[in-house]
């Protein structure tokens, strides 16, 4: 089939939604299917049919509407078999007749507000938002979701359960090897964004609390601003920190074997514990043998397992503690790294699994 995966999103090494998209069109592309990409851009991905869409402008919902105008002429000018869209700036772009697959990974009528606090006094936004989604949704052939705590909201937002399918998320970087060095320092990383869930800043604010000497280096693509903001937060905490910009999966996977812990101290809200979500710093941290600061949340557990320690989602206290054992203890980290590694070992087979069988 001719297929185009197109999304509000750009392909490069700082986010996992570009990992993801490029994960899914891999598997598409090596099943025989004809994949072309649409995304933000300024410049083709190489070895792939990639349209780039570049959209200078700085407003959020303006840049959205501009990129849904730019994706319908693309497809007014070629026809697909199948349209796979993350959201419904590219989704309601595509022929309403023609098969769509939606890819929610996560909805802006949630997360919006946390990128744009101001929206907490615009409910109107919020609701206008909601029923683009609803109206791809009722569009959508298939609907897939990568975490089980995300299909059930869909199901909860009326979407017949007939239609969804999880297609989890599997880590961008190869399997390392156990060649760390004892440190009197503890090397602590974290990767991604510096979005308010993403629970960084609650982190940063703690460490002064962490006994042990300890490092953060912050791989991430945020804006000039929030990452003004963290290195202001850092010196007033007196945290030793060292931002970097995000690294490609072949350099990331032997940077994350030199580090101690992987952070993701994700904070209990709406977009964590409702929405849902499947980090792939969560999979990379295991899939490099780290062991994972990770509080006890629904989509934490579908990822690491049920028997993975985790500490309690309610306080930093609990959050400090959790790094102190792990500071004290070269050997839980060690057995953490393994059992992580060992549960994410089957993740690509389990992602190409679920996404053919989804397309079948």
């Amino acid at each position: 089939m001719k297929v185009v995966l197109a999304s509000f999103d750009r392909l490069d090494a700082g986010k996992g939604a570009g990992a993801h998209i490029l994960a899914n069109a891999a598997i598409l592309r090596a099943h025989g299917h004809d994949v072309s990409l649409v995304t933000l851009g300024e410049a083709p991905l190489p070895g792939w049919r990639h349209r780039p869409i570049d959209v200078p402008e700085a407003n959020w919902l303006r840049r959205a509407l501009l990129f849904r105008e730019r994706v319908a002429r693309v497809f007014a000018k070629e026809d697909f078999d199948v349209y796979h869209v993350r959201s419904p700036w590219e989704g309601l772009a595509a022929p309403p007749d023609r098969r769509i697959v939606y890819e929610v990974n996560g909805l802006s009528s949630i997360e919006a507000q946390y990128h744009f606090p101001a929206l907490l006094t615009r409910p109107e936004v919020r609701q206008k938002l909601r029923t683009l989604e609803l109206c791809l949704l009722d569009r959508a052939r298939l609907v897939l979701t990568p975490t089980r705590v995300t299909a059930r909201y869909l199901a909860d937002l009326g979407v017949e359960p007939s239609r969804i399918a999880v297609v989890p998320n599997a880590p961008s970087v190869v399997e390392q090897p156990f060649a760390r060095d004892e440190t009197e320092a503890v090397r602590l990383v974290y990767i991604g964004t510096l979005a308010p869930w993403q629970g960084l800043a609650e982190l940063v604010s703690a460490l002064p609390k962490l006994a042990a000497p300890h490092r953060l280096t912050v791989l991430t693509r945020a804006s000039d601003r929030r990452v003004r903001d963290l290195r202001r937060l850092a010196r007033r905490r007196g945290v030793a920190l060292d931002v970097r910009p995000p690294l490609p999966p072949a350099a990331l996977g032997p940077f994350l074997a030199t580090q101690d812990v992987g952070l993701a101290p994700l904070v209990p809200c709406e977009r964590n514990l409702v929405q849902g979500c499947m980090p792939i710093k969560l999979l990379d941290y295991a899939a490099a043998g780290l062991p994972v600061l990770a509080p006890d949340m629904p989509v934490v557990r579908e990822v690491l397992g049920d028997d993975y320690p985790l500490y309690p989602r309610w306080g930093r206290s609990s959050m400090v503690a959790r790094l102190g054992e792990l500071a004290a203890s070269p050997a839980l980290r060690r057995a953490l790294g393994e059992q992580g590694q060992a549960r994410v070992r089957g993740a690509r087979a389990a992602q190409r699994e679920a996404l053919l069988s989804a397309y079948s």
